[in-house]
């Protein structure tokens, strides 16, 4: 007869450690990601022996973790995955103590953790903006500019050129005392204003006109840098300001997006984008003061500093109104694009 075989129930189980490397796994993932979340952004006041017997305690459990792993009868690849996985849970949470303690040793804050956990405004709150840059303004400030500086330029020739009203803020409209001067304003256009397009209106029994506008390449350029100027400001106004981790992008064409995290004020916010985001160009007589010497001297007896806002910029120039010409004032211009890659104020 054949051999009979008989299956002994034992009422024991085999150990399926599958199961707990799933489920240790899953645990060490789920701690690992609350942790962020049960970080109110305070350190505490523990002090440093403390922090420290709390690390000897983690790393005392991981090793006798370790010790039991190596008295049990699971194989040699198991027990180094599972140790493994738990140096990785150590490692974890000795990164994250500087975060929670503020008299954690420097070389800690170095080395393992120089950042420490960031929070947006999902997780402490802030200040949360979305501004809109007057594309429209800029081009028009732009426009007055290059219109006023050819006035000054026919003046010297002794033309003259009266400004009129004009509905359109992207239009700029002289009337001249004759069409005899027409040939020599073209010819002026085209050698020192190649960013400006001339239409000529002449009529009999009227004082011929011209309308001027921005080329469309100049206004291309003058959107986008109108942007970049104002998202320059912003950053180094908030930098002043003290945020930790803002975020100021472009947002389209025209927007800017400003988060704060962390700032409850949001009035005290508000007033600190609004003194820097408008962007304005103003004329300023160089011809009969030395301007730099006045700032300088404004700088000396401290009434004005680098970057200051536009409200010191108002003191400066109530300071300095003895000595500028009348109906003028001091304005800077903050300087980054492509024709000027360097920073500058003017």
């Amino acid at each position: 007869m054949p051999a009979r075989h008989e299956r002994v129930n034992t009422g024991v189980r085999p150990l399926n450690y599958n199961y707990y490397k799933v489920i240790v796994f899953a645990a060490a993932v789920g701690i690992i990601h609350e942790l962020p979340l049960s970080y109110t952004g305070k350190h505490t006041d523990l002090p440093l022996q403390q922090i420290e017997l709390q690390i000897k305690s983690i790393r005392s459990s991981t090793l006798n973790i370790i010790r039991l792993l190596g008295k049990t009868s699971m194989n040699t690849n198991l027990k180094l995955k599972i140790g493994l996985l738990f140096t990785l849970i150590l490692f974890s949470a000795m990164t994250i103590v500087p975060s929670f303690y503020k008299d954690s040793p420097e070389w800690w804050k170095k080395y393992l953790a120089p950042q420490g956990l960031k929070l947006g405004l999902d997780l402490q709150g802030g200040v949360h903006m979305v501004l809109r840059v007057d594309l429209d303004k800029a081009v028009a400030n732009s426009l007055g500019l290059s219109a006023q500086d050819l006035k000054k330029g026919l003046a010297k020739k002794n033309i003259s050129a009266v400004q009129l009203d004009s509905p359109d803020p992207a239009q700029v409209v002289f009337t001249l005392p004759n069409t005899g001067v027409l040939g020599e304003i073209n010819e002026i256009i085209k050698e020192n204003f190649q960013d400006l397009d001339i239409d000529v209106q002449s009529e009999a029994g009227t004082f011929p006109r011209i309308t001027l506008k921005l080329t469309q390449d100049k206004i291309d350029f003058v959107r986008q840098n109108a942007v970049d100027q104002s998202l320059e400001i912003i950053r180094n106004r908030v930098d002043q300001f003290g945020v930790g981790d803002p975020v100021i992008v472009r947002q389209g064409e025209d927007e800017i997006v400003v988060q704060l995290p962390g700032i409850k004020d949001h009035e005290r916010a508000k007033d600190l984008i609004k003194s820097t985001a408008q962007l304005e160009f103003k004329l300023v007589s160089q011809q009969s003061v030395n301007l730099q010497e006045l700032v300088d001297q404004a700088k000396a007896a401290g009434q004005w500093r680098e970057g200051g806002d536009a409200e010191q910029l108002k003191q400066l120039n109530l300071g300095l109104q003895a000595s500028l010409p009348k109906g003028t004032e001091i304005a800077f211009q903050l300087i980054v694009d492509e024709q000027n890659p360097k920073k500058e104020n003017k």
